[in-house]
């Protein structure tokens, strides 16, 4: 039986930053720092104005000052 190796641990380049996963349609799933304590939240986000502005307001909360994005879709 193979032994499995440990998850990779990645340096810490830049601490403010967010990924977003947008969808066509539905939601955008957002992941970013915690106010508070470190670790991060997630969050979901739908796709109207009134929540791409919560979704501003989130990561404002947050002192976000990157983000990723990725998305599949056509």
């Amino acid at each position: 039986m193979e032994k499995k190796s440990a998850p990779a641990v990645f340096e810490e380049i830049k601490r403010n930053v967010a990924g977003i996963d947008l969808a066509w349609r539905a939601e955008h799933y957002v992941c970013g720092p915690r106010r508070e304590g470190g670790g991060y939240d997630i969050e979901a986000f739908g796709t109207t104005t009134p929540e791409l502005h919560r979704m501003l307001k989130w990561l404002k909360e947050r002192d976000v000052e990157s983000v990723a994005m990725e998305s599949t879709s056509v």
